[in-house]
């Protein structure tokens, strides 16, 4: 729980209340009622449209009819992550939050503050009837994690003001007038399979608890992605002893860096000790480039599968995703 006397207090008052409401992308109908409510209980206009974009609007205080209307723009969905071990619905469980360090954190999962906190400052803005400010409306968007979905359907003619200012920049204390974009790539491969032979190995190799993080603002910092590490090394071994992919998964959301990341994959049994050997020199030069993913797990185990995708496609989808770019695209 936040403390109540941390300050601004009505931000963190709001942004404590905004964090007892689940709020995934595409599932906000919980957070806009909130919305809607909370301007309805202090006789501000409200208008919500078809995919739940809310705006709301305070007129100007007395004397300050003149100024130029504001619009404080902020979104209502959250990146919904957790480390493996955490218990969460993210579909109706409050996020767990604690002071460390003078800083809010929380417990095993992703906090909300991307955008709960902009949001809780439009709502302390619009809360406090004793600011001198002219008008002000609130544009609280959804889906904005999965593609900016509740902007693009914003309704033409509702607001009125012709500033904004958008509340969901990283640093306190600055305004961005730009910022980077994103492109999403869909590839499909064939599922052809054969069965593994007999005097193969089949074995799962997982690397987990990496750091993670934001695909926007921590894309640059130099943490691992599970993902394309993963199909690097899985590459090198195709390379030296024809391993063949049998299943991969990794990443649970299109904008979080990979963490954790499994496949199974099987080798001819000869090859069962060299690739052993290969899997440890690669996750200690790995534990040594990524410092800042000091928790990673990097493991090697044997198992058991009856399949295996034939030669081709397993080369094909393994070498697709070694050579996916990862990072800041100048």
């Amino acid at each position: 729980m936040i403390p109540a006397d941390l300050k601004p207090e009505r931000v963190f008052y709001f942004f404590n209340q905004i964090n007892q409401i689940p709020r995934p992308s595409g599932k906000e109908e919980k957070m806009t009622d909130y919305l809607v409510n909370f301007a309805k209980e202090r006789g501000l206009f409200v208008y919500r449209d078809k995919v739940n974009n809310v705006i709301m609007r305070k007129p100007a205080a007395k004397g300050m009819e003149l100024v130029p209307s504001v619009v404080l723009q902020g979104h209502q969905d959250m990146v919904c992550e957790k480390n493996p071990d955490v218990d969460i619905n993210f579909e109706t469980d409050a996020i767990q939050t604690e002071l460390v360090d003078g800083f809010i954190r929380a417990k095993g999962t992703t906090l909300g503050g991307d955008d709960g906190i902009g949001v809780a400052m439009a709502l302390a803005i619009l809360d406090d009837d004793s600011l001198q400010l002219g008008q002000i409306e609130a544009l609280f968007t959804v889906d904005e994690e999965r593609g900016l979905m509740g902007a693009k359907n914003v309704e033409a003619g509702v607001l009125q003001s012709k500033l904004m200012i958008n509340l969901d920049s990283e640093t306190e204390g600055q305004i961005f007038m730009g910022c980077a974009g994103g492109q999403d790539l869909t590839a499909c491969f064939k599922t052809e399979f054969e069965p593994m032979p007999k005097n193969w190995l089949a074995l799962e190799i997982s690397l987990t608890h990496l750091h993670g993080g934001h695909s926007g603002d921590d894309i640059e910092k130099g943490y691992g992605n599970a993902n394309q590490l993963l199909a690097q090394f899985l590459k090198q071994a195709n390379d030296r002893y024809g391993l063949r992919l049998c299943s991969f998964a990794g990443g649970n959301l299109r904008n979080a860096i990979p963490r954790d990341a499994t496949a199974v994959c099987c080798v001819p049994f000869e090859h069962r000790e060299h690739i052993r050997v290969d899997f440890n020199i690669y996750a200690a030069q790995m534990q040594e480039q990524y410092t800042k993913d000091a928790d990673a797990r990097y493991v090697m185990q044997s198992t058991t599968a009856d399949n295996m995708l034939c030669e081709q496609i397993s080369a094909n989808f393994i070498e697709c995703l070694a050579n996916m770019f990862n990072g800041v695209l100048c």
